[in-house]
């Protein structure tokens, strides 16, 4: 029989570690993170697939269908998204064995690029090498000493790494955003010479192998993982794959000079390449509207979808919109 007026609480075990007591409700990504767990993560809504893992023993209540998501072999092998599964009794979960995501390393803002008014390429030096894929993201935490802390924030790396090995310059595009404490700290001056935190390669999002045609969707500083992801497809030898790229940009061409950032100028000659720039209402501060190149996006993309066998479609919105 039900006790009335107890608190039922359920255990979450990770791998090998000591038993997690959560709180009613609280999901297993959200237990683990409370606890100091450096688990897995990303946009913690369901979306990106980063906290996958696999139910060993137990049973959780799912908050949203994944079954879009993950491939049927994950389904059927038992795996759910942490952020999404609220256990309903005790639980052992694992953590996929992944060799790029558990890299902790330092390094030194060195560089501001400017691309446009509000956003700008922003150059790191680090400590030690990491490696990543072409279209994954760190975490970069402020190790300042001048001031109070800033929350950590997730960038994508905006150009691929070194063919065959890891790579201590990174770079990453942010953009200037209301109250953004993190973007508008690495923008400005006083962040340069100032050393930050990274824990990297984070993600799934990446180029898999294949011949058909690619469809890739942009806006803002979300062309960044784009610009890695064609990178790397050249360095694997895919570049006979066609590609549109869709690109929502402001409608003033003075706040945006140069709509593709040389990306045209780059790739025009290695793929069969079509772009089509996408502008947004002017009647909208450009420096703080939000992504709006999905609403246009729709418009389009029936198109070239239908005149393309089977594209694999890739879609980044500004990460700092």
């Amino acid at each position: 029989m039900f006790e009335w007026g107890k608190s039922y609480t359920c255990t979450l075990s990770i791998d090998e570690h000591a038993p997690l007591v959560l709180n009613k409700n609280e999901t297993v990504l959200n237990g683990a993170l409370r606890h100091g767990f450096d688990f897995p993560h990303s946009c913690k809504v369901g979306g990106c697939a980063a906290c996958k893992c696999q139910l060993v023993s137990g049973k959780v209540r799912e908050l949203t269908d994944k079954s879009y998501l993950p491939p049927k072999e994950d389904v059927l092998s038992n795996h759910i998204l942490a952020c999404q599964s609220v256990p309903l009794k005790d639980v052992h979960i694992a953590l996929p064995k992944k060799s790029l995501d558990r890299q902790h390393t330092q390094g030194v803002l060195t560089q501001q690029t400017w691309l446009t008014q509000h956003i700008a390429e922003v150059h790191f030096l680090l400590d030690t090498p990491i490696s990543y894929s072409p279209g994954q993201h760190v975490s970069i935490k402020a190790l300042r000493t001048d001031g109070p802390d800033i929350l950590a924030r997730c960038y994508s790396f905006a150009h691929a790494a070194p063919a065959g090995g890891g790579t201590q310059h990174l770079s990453y595009f942010v953009r200037q955003v209301p109250q953004g404490q993190m973007p508008n700290w690495l923008l400005t001056p006083i962040s340069l010479k100032q050393r930050v935190g990274i824990h990297a390669s984070l993600g799934d999002f990446h180029l898999r192998g294949s011949s058909s045609a690619m469809i890739c969707v942009a806006g803002g500083s979300g062309l960044a993982p784009l610009m890695a992801l064609l990178e790397g497809a050249v360095q694997i030898g895919a570049s006979n794959r066609p590609v549109s790229l869709l690109m929502e940009h402001a409608s003033n061409p003075t706040l945006l000079p140069n709509a593709n950032w040389c990306l045209e100028k780059k790739m025009v000659s290695t793929f069969c390449f079509h772009s089509r720039v996408v502008g947004r209402t002017a009647r909208q501060p450009v420096a703080w509207c939000p992504w709006l190149g999905h609403r246009h996006a729709q418009r389009h993309l029936g198109a070239w979808q239908r005149s393309r066998p089977q594209p694999s479609l890739f879609m980044w919105p500004s990460t700092d919109d």
